[in-house]
């Protein structure tokens, strides 16, 4: 039988009760990974993440976070880190939303967007990159969104905490201390990373050419 694609690569993933977040965590279980699935508030969406991953072989497990709280992002990955004993991959793909005309959005809702959206992602990525840095490899997947490339009517909000987003990428991975590294924010048509793998398949081959790869011979 081949080897699989993650085999014994340890991961954590970031909005794992549902969605996306969800998806990537089963599918990188399937391809042989180690989960940490990082949820919310939905308790019962991030058992059914956990069982999903568990039944493929691989030590899951996983605990419901409040982005909101910049702490509990930095104690996901070391919670997560802890679990797996190690960390390989780290999938900041947790997020949440407003679409309303900037006349409206409350004081409240800019400290959340920019805590969950942004803060947390930074957070983070900081917490893997020390535990990547020293062993010298590692990746970290960022999930963005074209509205944090141009203007959208009453996505003014929203926008600004994804474009926060799509620099953190870029930073990462030009400036990255270990040989190899790629971050890439979700762009406009992707598809969501379902169990199907020709969804999977769909989803692998975009590009996202905006995005700097950077590797050291």
């Amino acid at each position: 039988m081949p080897q699989k694609v993650l085999e014994g690569k340890r991961a954590v993933v970031t909005g794992a009760s549902s969605g996306m977040g969800a998806a990537f965590a089963m599918k990188f279980a399937s391809e042989g990974a180690s989960i940490w699935a990082a949820g919310g508030s939905d308790a019962e969406g991030l058992r059914r993440t956990i069982e999903g991953c568990a039944k493929h072989g691989v030590r899951a497990g996983g605990e419901g976070y409040s982005l909101a709280r910049s702490q509990d992002a930095a104690r996901l990955v070391r919670d997560g880190a802890e679990f797996l004993g190690g960390l390989d991959i780290l999938v900041n793909c947790a997020g949440t939303r407003n679409f309303k005309p900037i006349a409206e959005v409350e004081d409240e809702e800019i400290e959340l967007l920019f805590q969950v959206n942004a803060k947390a992602a930074y957070i983070a990525s900081r917490e893997a990159a020390r535990i990547m840095v020293p062993q010298r490899s590692g990746k970290i997947l960022m999930l963005g969104s074209d509205a944090g490339e141009h203007g959208t009517a009453n996505f003014s909000l929203y926008s600004c905490t994804k474009a926060v987003m799509h620099n953190l990428t870029k930073c990462l991975a030009i400036g990255s201390a270990w040989p190899v590294t790629r971050s890439s924010p979700r762009t406009a048509g992707t598809r969501s990373p379902s169990a199907s793998s020709g969804t999977w398949r769909t989803w692998r081959r975009r590009r996202f050419s905006w995005c700097p790869r950077k590797t050291n011979s």
